[in-house]
């Protein structure tokens, strides 16, 4: 008997590159593989053949941020191939744009504290922050890794500027930078009341 058409067929999200499809058996036939086929966009036609996977499930991996991808799936036994499963569709996470309102407040001869907002667009895992010395400076270097919107920078030298610039990361993609601030440490032995 023909295989008949795969069941189910479901479109799971699971970043910015990747769409996860997974399916039931067919209630009739034996099937060798499936055959899968994707097009770009809701309501798109011009399928192609992406894979031909003999599990019920298929990792749909290098996938284009913030883009809807539409899949359908049909079943074969070698030499008869069934009937079109529905068409599912889903769209890939954005890469997380920049961070907002960063701000650099000293607070003594040794640190500053660095705090910002969240991007608007995006799932965030970390941030990423750099900082060079001196104000207009281009030589930034990664110094922390934070998962919150606030990074204390200390370890500092007295009454020196230091610039800093933030971005996100969903885990896989980095986001553009924040702008960039500046601030100056207190004199030695100065902390903010």
């Amino acid at each position: 008997t023909a295989p008949s058409v795969p069941l189910n067929l479901q479109a799971t999200v699971i970043s910015a590159t990747q769409i996860n499809l997974s399916w039931t058996t067919p209630t009739q036939g034996t099937v060798v593989n499936y055959r899968l086929e994707r097009c770009t966009g809701a309501g798109c036609s011009s399928f192609t053949e992406i894979a031909t996977p003999t599990a019920t499930g298929y990792p749909d991996t290098g996938l284009t941020a913030g883009t809807t991808y539409s899949y359908r799936v049909r079943a074969t036994d070698g030499s008869t191939v069934s009937p079109y499963t529905n068409v599912v569709s889903a769209t890939t996470q954005s890469t997380p744009s920049a961070p907002l309102n960063l701000v650099a407040t000293p607070i003594s001869s040794t640190q500053i504290t660095l705090t910002w907002t969240v991007p608007a667009e995006g799932v965030v895992t970390e941030y990423r922050v750099e900082r060079c010395t001196g104000a207009g400076c281009s030589g930034f270097v990664e110094i922390g890794q934070p998962t919150t919107t606030t990074y204390p920078d200390s370890g500092l030298t007295a009454s020196t500027s230091y610039s800093y610039r933030v971005r996100a990361t969903d885990g896989i993609t980095l986001g553009p930078y924040s702008s960039t601030v500046s601030a100056t440490t207190l004199a030695s032995g100065g902390t903010l009341p």
